[in-house]
């Protein structure tokens, strides 16, 4: 998207952020936005972690998922071997 350094550069200002996720915008046939499938995944990343690991979601922990754009910094990358 437009102005993604900018935005990567503040949040990776806050030292406890390891990764970042861009929410993707699902459009059908004619660029109609579908906006429950849209909402469902911004919903997603708050609620499966909730549902699953409560205590962990209380301390800030969220799931982002392979359907949304990621970034991590090359050094946190690195240290946990990079792809497998």
């Amino acid at each position: 998207p437009p102005g993604t350094l900018p935005v990567l550069r503040s949040e990776f200002a806050h030292p406890r952020t390891v990764l970042t996720g861009f929410r993707p915008r699902i459009e059908g046939t004619g660029g109609k936005t579908l906006s429950f499938m849209s909402n469902h995944n911004l919903v997603k990343t708050y609620y499966c972690p909730l549902l699953a690991r409560p205590l962990a979601y209380v301390r800030g922990v969220r799931f982002l998922f392979g359907d949304q754009g990621l970034a991590c910094r090359a050094s946190d990358f690195h240290a946990v071997g990079g792809y497998d």
